[in-house]
């Protein structure tokens, strides 16, 4: 049985972002009292989830998404929710784009993220993102996997990197932080290197949440830029003991014990 119910109005297209058909639906989901997750179908490159809890006057957002468009179709949604809980805290759960290139939509609020991920941002430029996707391609292509290069060449068509002006985080944590957001414990357990150099999870203990960020991919294949795998294996075995009920991965549906048991095994 779920314990998580979609939300108020979806965007539902009849294709996904890839023109894949979509396995779920598109908005916000409430997963437990006063916590949210936003969902994007099918989880493939740059259809990334994110989190929202909120509470006596103030909300904490998990992660923002890779432009500047989608970021604002998800706070529109979100509006409802946060118009008398404005976000005070956003959390970058690692270095990727598709995590936090929507940083400048949340202006004042304060940006977390763990030490080593803030320093791989350093280095990442949204408009590289196109030239890597356009040589790897090229790359595929002439070597004969023109499959592959045709799909590297394509993974940034539906995204718009030309207006966004990353905004870095403004404090950054080594190991773990503890935070209290509307009177509740929220963890940050930085877990990298493993997809990235900086990876962190957020765990909302009494409401029994993870919210996994790119260490749990569902219904897609996992990508891994730092590795080893054997961190993010670690990671999930340590998780799925502990007593938790729902899993919100970066990429793919909502699931359960059940379903991170599935990936591990």
């Amino acid at each position: 049985m779920n314990h998580w119910t979609r939300i108020g109005p979806a965007h539902v297209p009849e294709r996904t972002r890839f023109q894949e058909k979509p396995k779920y639906d598109e908005g916000l989901y409430q997963v437990g009292e006063n916590l949210y997750a936003w969902m994007v179908p099918n989880g493939s490159w740059g259809e990334s989830n994110a989190g929202l809890l909120i509470g006596n006057g103030e909300s904490l957002l998990i992660d923002t998404l890779w432009d500047l468009k989608y970021t604002r179709r998800m706070l529109e949604a979100m509006a409802p929710l946060i118009a008398e809980n404005p976000i005070r805290t956003v959390i970058n759960t690692h270095a990727d784009g598709d995590h936090w290139w929507g940083n400048e939509l949340v202006p004042g609020a304060e940006i977390i993220a763990s030490q080593k991920a803030c320093e791989e941002m350093r280095h990442i430029k949204p408009m590289s993102m196109i030239l890597l996707g356009k040589m790897l391609g090229k790359v595929l292509c002439f070597i004969g996997a023109k499959q592959v290069g045709h799909w590297f060449q394509n993974m940034v068509i539906p995204y718009d990197f030309q207006e966004v002006s990353p905004l870095l985080p403004s404090k950054t944590f080594e190991g773990e932080l503890h935070l209290t957001i509307g009177g509740r414990d929220v963890q940050l357990i930085e877990v990298g290197p493993a997809h990235t150099q900086g990876d962190v999870i957020v765990y909302i203990p009494d409401l029994k949440t993870f919210f996994c960020s790119d260490i749990l991919f569902i219904g897609s294949t996992p990508v891994m830029w730092a590795g080893p795998i054997e961190n993010i294996f670690a990671a999930l075995q340590k998780i799925v003991q502990m007593d938790v009920d729902i899993f919100v991965p970066g990429h793919g549906p909502i699931t359960d014990q059940q379903g991170v048991r599935d990936v591990l095994s």
